[in-house]
């Protein structure tokens, strides 16, 4: 699989990863174990997830030579002081549903893909509302670009949608409902990327 999804123990925090490689097979798969390893690896060394992203994407373009990259989220969420932060190589950052309000609050975020050229500087974001009962879904594309048997694209709409109608329900049943749902939406029509997500729900 080209497609990465991860939780990390990082201290006292934990780090959730969606990471999505380009093209398929088994180069793809090779360089998304490599980002793995390298991200399992440094996870535990002090700094921001800005500076793990630094640090990943020269590792990446010293072992590839620049011929082949991945896009990255990195994402932790701290409850008790109620901030997420998170750091993006040319990811989508993770859509956030507020239950109590009925809002999507749209987050920033952008970045070079990793493994393209060395000495990238990349942004740590930061969300200051976190609150009891928020939905935050990290994806990648393989979701939304999924399509029926007429051709039809699943699209992010739908998939907000889905988030919207199941955020009432716990982390793991709102991932297994995502997952029926679209395979219901694909009716038996061929896969044609990989999918990962991660749903986390603040409690």
């Amino acid at each position: 699989s080209g497609d990465y999804c991860d939780l990390l123990d990082h201290g006292d925090s934990l780090y959730f990863v969606v990471g999505d490689v380009s093209g398929k097979g088994v180069a793809a798969a090779m360089l998304m174990a490599t980002a793995r390893g390298i991200l399992r690896c440094r996870c535990q060394e002090s700094g921001t997830l800005a500076d793990l992203l630094n640090n990943m994407n020269d590792l990446l373009v010293e072992d590839t030579g620049g011929e082949r990259f991945m896009t990255m989220l990195l994402m932790t969420i701290d409850a008790v002081n109620g901030q997420l932060r998170w750091a993006t190589a040319g990811h989508k950052p993770p859509f956030a549903y507020d239950k109590d309000s009925d809002r999507f609050i749209q987050l920033e975020g952008s970045g070079y893909p990793l493994g393209l050229m060395s000495d990238i500087s990349y942004d740590e974001y930061s969300f200051d509302s976190v609150k009891t009962g928020q939905v935050y879904v990290a994806s990648t594309d393989g979701i939304w670009e999924s399509v029926d048997p007429k051709g039809e694209m699943f699209g992010i709409n739908r998939l907000r949608e889905l988030i919207r109608r199941y955020a009432h329900l716990p982390a793991v049943q709102i991932s297994k409902r995502i997952s029926n749902d679209l395979e219901e939406f694909r009716g038996g029509s061929k896969q044609s990327d990989d999918i990962a997500f991660v749903v986390v729900k603040v409690l």
